[in-house]
């Protein structure tokens, strides 16, 4: 059995909606994910996941500024984008 655990970060904006406070206002937060991967074989390279391809899109523009209301929001974008960098090898 093979594991690679990799490491991203990104910042993100969001705000809460129907809160009466500071949070209703857009604003940001750095995250950090952590993705640990295991697999009974290796690909042609010799490896479980080309970690140089990265994890999390490169281009994360509309991560910084997007209208997410919660955290929920920010946690189904990474994990559409971590499904779709798994799927592609």
């Amino acid at each position: 059995m093979f594991e690679v655990t990799v490491e991203d970060s990104f910042a993100a904006g969001h705000y809460l909606r129907n809160y009466k406070g500071k949070c209703e206002n857009p604003h940001g937060h750095n995250y950090k994910v952590r993705v640990t991967l295991q697999g009974r074989e290796l690909d042609h390279a010799g490896l479980l996941l080309d970690v140089e391809k990265g994890l999390l899109p490169a281009d994360k523009t509309d991560w910084l500024h997007c209208t997410a209301s919660g955290y929920q929001k920010i946690a189904d974008r990474v994990e559409v984008a971590l499904r779709a960098r798994l799927a592609a090898g």
